[in-house]
């Protein structure tokens, strides 16, 4: 792939639903001033300043919509996902009533809510956008520049910080009928590693997926999820989280509000 290969077309903002059908929304806690949020864990404060999880899912066949009806059904099932995984339509924020950083998740946090970025990738190789894109599915090459660009980027070195992205590219050609059919559709994710890790970023896609399937992001095997970090019981937590943090993000004050 060349370099710059992806074309942004359009960014924009999914918010959760009012509420979460069948499955109940994430468990957290509550803060001193009433807020939702969660008070990272001294595991998690450790990644406040590391690059997101970026995970890269592949779609392809002739039985995929066209691409504008594909996006709609992607940015309704992910405000149904989000109504059950309320947190991850927060933001990273600095609270200096309690001295660390909380994920917030209150109403006057998530807006204007996750970025959803729609793309496209046409190549300027001989091999189609198509091809190239069916190339990297198959992992038969691993090229590093294309992986980064069809994954959003995530804006993690300063806060409030964003905590989820997600970007659909399709390949930047239409058919010989003129419509949106795209054979093939990338899905790029990336979550902050404070808040989530790999298998917690399963679960998240799971529910996505039972969202688009059957409209419900509770499908049979899928536990509600938790983020009550106060689970992770230590008799110096709190002394740990913070001088985790100092040694991880020693400049964190200078970018906080």
């Amino acid at each position: 792939m060349s370099s710059r290969s992806v074309r942004v077309v359009s960014v924009t903002h999914v918010q959760p639903e009012q509420t979460a059908g069948e499955m109940p929304p994430a468990a957290g806690e509550s803060g001193d001033d009433g807020d939702d949020v969660v008070r990272l864990s001294f595991y998690d404060v450790m990644f406040v300043s590391m690059m997101p999880i970026q995970r890269l899912f592949f779609y392809e066949g002739a039985a995929l919509p066209p691409f504008p009806s594909l996006v709609g059904s992607l940015r309704s099932s992910l405000a149904a996902a989000l109504a059950a995984f309320l947190p991850l339509a927060g933001k990273l924020t600095f609270r200096a009533a309690l001295g660390d950083v909380v994920l917030d998740y209150s109403a006057a946090a998530v807006p204007p809510g996750v970025k959803f970025v729609e793309a496209e990738y046409g190549s300027s190789d001989e091999i189609s956008a198509f091809d190239a894109m069916r190339r990297l599915a198959g992992d038969v090459e691993h090229n590093v520049e294309a992986f980064m660009e069809l994954v959003p980027e995530l804006e993690v070195e300063q806060l409030p910080a964003p905590v989820l992205a997600v970007q659909v590219t399709r390949p930047a050609f239409r058919n010989d009928d003129g419509d949106d059919a795209v054979g093939v559709v990338a899905d790029g994710v990336s979550v902050h590693h404070a808040v989530a890790d790999g298998q917690s970023l399963w679960q998240f896609m799971k529910a996505w997926s039972a969202a688009a399937k059957v409209g419900s992001p509770a499908a049979p095997g899928l536990l509600p999820p938790t983020f009550d970090r106060a689970l992770i019981r230590h008799p110096r937590s709190e002394e740990l989280a913070s001088k985790f943090l100092q040694l991880s993000s020693p400049t964190l004050h200078e970018v906080s509000p």
